[in-house]
């Protein structure tokens, strides 16, 4: 979770602004209406909001007399970094932080959104700062087999986090799957097992199929980039489990697209926005996607898993209740038929 100091959040925001390189778009293609001319838009919702709407926002915020972030206290789960480094066989989530999960299924080691620097900025020494620690220390993490970014905000796509996940022994399989626009973004930092897909591409990773889903956001990361690579949401699917993840989205009706058009999904999770988010539009994205609940049996731990916890029975919905706490791990060893 990540903390902000209001005066430095506004320079940041124009440092930037100014700083920033633009990153790189696909040529749109016609036939698609989710791309324009000159980048990607919303199919659904569509609202332009400019640097007057943050302002206002901001103003309205700050009559609320809503706390700052340093005065909440977020607890971190003891975690067992051992069992997740051997494990190639248990199906696991852990929440790290923010939009940072790790997902373990079929013997792979997945990262959503990676986050591990000290702030959401281009610099390191000004920009939102975390108010807890990453759940889970990079160092202590398993060989990452693939990573799914979401879209280009700071928050989700961390150059530093990038950069260090390279660098770590093995760094250098670690396979990138981003939205359309984002290639040169990881080429100019010499990463090149990247594979860019437009919404509804579909892949296969040895026994994993990953597709990228539309969902309801924007990209813009300096003054002048606005829209102009693509946002996308990722279902990551093995023999018996499925896995969604998607970022930061509004609600859309893409939930029932994705529903319809991939049946049920075992596991649902999605980044929970601190303070503003709107807890009936989670519980819709989810009902959309899965119409009939079922129900999974799961082994639940804070912090860590042991072969001797009580068996609970939950449905995904309760299950990313259980995540409250940044580092917690859920496993799922069975499905319920």
């Amino acid at each position: 979770m990540l903390n902000s100091n209001y005066g430095l959040r506004y320079l940041t925001l124009g440092f930037i602004c100014m700083t920033a390189l633009n990153c790189a778009a696909q040529t749109p293609s016609a036939d698609k209406p989710h791309h324009t001319s000159g980048g990607f838009r919303n199919v659904h919702v569509y609202e332009e909001n400019g640097f007057a709407d943050f302002l206002k926002w901001r103003r309205e915020r700050a009559k609320l007399e809503i706390p700052g972030p340093e005065s909440y206290h977020f607890p971190l789960a003891k975690n067992d970094p051992g069992f997740l480094k051997q494990n190639r066989d248990k199906n696991t989530v852990t929440w790290i932080g923010h939009a940072t999960l790790l997902l373990q299924v079929a013997g792979y080691n997945i990262l959503t959104d990676p986050h591990f620097s000290k702030r959401t900025s281009p610099v390191q020494w000004a920009g939102p700062e975390r108010v807890a620690p990453p759940g889970l220390a990079l160092e202590d993490l398993p060989p990452i087999d693939i990573v799914v970014i979401s879209h280009d905000h700071y928050d989700s796509l961390d150059e530093q986090t990038i950069k260090k996940l390279r660098q770590r022994p093995g760094g250098e399989k670690t396979r990138f799957y981003i939205p359309l626009g984002l290639k040169n973004w990881f080429a100019i930092r010499g990463v090149d097992q990247v594979i860019e897909m437009d919404w509804w591409d579909r892949q296969r990773d040895g026994d994993l199929e990953i597709i990228a889903v539309p969902v309801q956001h924007w990209s813009k990361r300096s003054l002048f980039s606005r829209n102009k690579t693509l946002w996308a949401g990722w279902v990551i699917s093995a023999k018996d489990f499925r896995f969604i993840f998607v970022g930061d989205t509004g609600y859309a009706p893409h939930f029932k697209e994705i529903g319809q058009k991939l049946a049920l999904l075992e596991a649902r999770f999605k980044k929970m926005l601190e303070q503003e988010v709107r807890i009936h539009e989670r519980t819709r994205q989810l009902a959309d996607i899965e119409p009939a609940q079922r129900e999974g049996q799961f082994h639940i731990e804070s912090g860590k898993i042991s072969s001797d916890q009580a068996r609970v029975a939950l449905d995904a919905d309760r299950a990313l209740l259980l995540l409250r706490e940044e580092g917690t791990s859920i496993a799922f060893p069975e499905t319920v038929e």
